[in-house]
């Protein structure tokens, strides 16, 4: 298996429990305050994670003052959806 494949077969472990995502909300709710109700998923990731992630150049559930990694675990569903 080559890096690239590696790397995929890792990402695709990285999934994130719902109370990593509860605290994620409780995070961008009080980062954005009323207007993050309102935000698309890819003003958060423009405004946010990108910004959070960028100096470490990682994902987002690899940064464990952000996703407790008792946080992240292999997913036990996939869940996709649209950005604006």
């Amino acid at each position: 298996m080559g890096a690239q494949e590696e790397e995929y077969a890792d990402t695709s472990q990285l999934g994130i429990t719902l109370r990593g995502l509860r605290k994620l909300k409780t995070i961008l709710a009080e980062r954005f305050g009323d207007k993050f109700k309102d935000m698309s998923t890819a003003e958060v990731n423009t405004n946010w994670v990108e910004v959070v992630t960028a100096q470490q150049a990682c994902r987002l559930v690899e940064m464990a003052e952000l996703v407790a990694p008792e946080d992240v675990a292999p997913p036990m569903y996939f869940i996709s959806h649209a950005c604006e």
